[in-house]
């Protein structure tokens, strides 16, 4: 087993964790009539409904079902299912569904409107900065795949340059180096791009090789970043499958550090879709095997438990989100 090394960092401490409590104000079709959003800041979706609970106590606060005409995906995470990003700051849900642009809703599931100011051909990655811009990859660019859109995302800012790509997906933004995180699924690698001038940095190779990475998550706090990867890492005579953890050990470079594994062993791909809390430490995974939802210390890189079922609902769980 891999101990991970004690990282001293300088954060600035916060009351609480920012939270779904209304409607959003995005969207030319807003205002919604007799809207009753979800709250809380661990956002839970499944088949039928998306429930709020509080990520720090994993209590229970609210739950929603889609409103006439939306449907929520039946099958969540992985390579080809679908993914979901919280935006606090406007009040929005983004799901990727491997077509042309993201599906948005405010925290009612109300479908918004989006006039976006760059074209997409399958955006699979999202990141909502501190100041509200959004960061979108696209898979099928392979020049810098990176777009820097308004908060409304209709004007798009800056474009990102550099790289070599051939399957951009999921992204992590880390706040703490204004690094940009990029999982290059079909090369395996995990491009490091600048946040500022979204331009390339460094290239590591993933870990698990071809067929890699594809949806990332980081801690800044404890300069960790999280993979999920199509393949698991060949060990002979076995594979291990699950999260791939590494050390931000500078601005342009990652160490592998460990492999969290899933409920049916490492020899299983269990874990779909997964989120970080950087202000409670934790990381949220979804795990396919068994339909619960895991929870990771990200200091100690250990399992504490599972999200209760009071706050997972009676259905399986398909995606995860955190609103921080």
């Amino acid at each position: 087993m891999t101990i991970k090394k004690t990282v001293a960092v300088l954060s600035v401490a916060t009351s609480a964790a920012l939270a779904f409590v209304g409607c959003g104000d995005f969207g030319t079709n807003l205002p919604f009539s007799g809207c009753t959003p979800v709250t809380g800041n661990l956002i839970i979706a499944n088949a039928n409904t998306v429930r709020g609970c509080d990520i720090d106590t994993l209590a229970f606060v609210s739950e929603i079902t889609p409103p006439s005409g939306v449907t929520l995906p039946s099958f969540g995470g992985f390579d080809d299912g679908r993914h979901m990003v919280a935006d606090p700051r406007g009040g929005r849900l983004f799901i990727t569904h491997h077509d042309s642009d993201f599906d948005v809703y405010d925290t009612c599931l109300n479908p918004l409107t989006v006039n976006w100011g760059v074209s997409l051909s399958e955006p699979l990655g999202l990141a909502v900065l501190p100041n509200g811009q959004i960061l979108v990859s696209d898979e099928e660019d392979s020049s810098g795949p990176v777009y820097r859109l308004s908060a409304d995302l209709s004007s798009l800012i800056q474009s990102g340059s550099g790289g070599s790509f051939d399957g951009a997906e999921g992204i992590a933004y880390n706040a703490a180096n204004d690094r940009l995180y990029i999982a290059d699924e079909d090369d395996g690698d995990i491009e490091i791009f600048s946040g500022s001038t979204l331009s390339s940095i460094a290239t590591v190779s993933s870990i698990t090789g071809f067929e890699g990475p594809y949806w990332l998550a980081v801690d800044p706090s404890e300069s960790l970043l999280f993979e999920l990867s199509d393949d698991c890492r060949g060990i002979f005579p076995n594979e291990e499958c699950g999260i791939f953890v590494y050390d931000i050990v500078s601005d342009d470079s990652l160490s592998y550090l460990q492999t969290l594994t899933g409920s049916s062993g490492p020899t299983q791909d269990c874990f779909s879709a997964m989120a970080v809390s950087e202000q409670f430490h934790k990381l949220f995974a979804v795990d396919s095997c068994n339909d619960t939802i895991a929870v990771f210390d990200t200091t100690t890189l250990t399992q504490t438990g599972t999200v209760p079922a009071a706050c997972t609902g009676p259905d399986a769980p398909t995606m995860v989100a955190v609103t921080e």
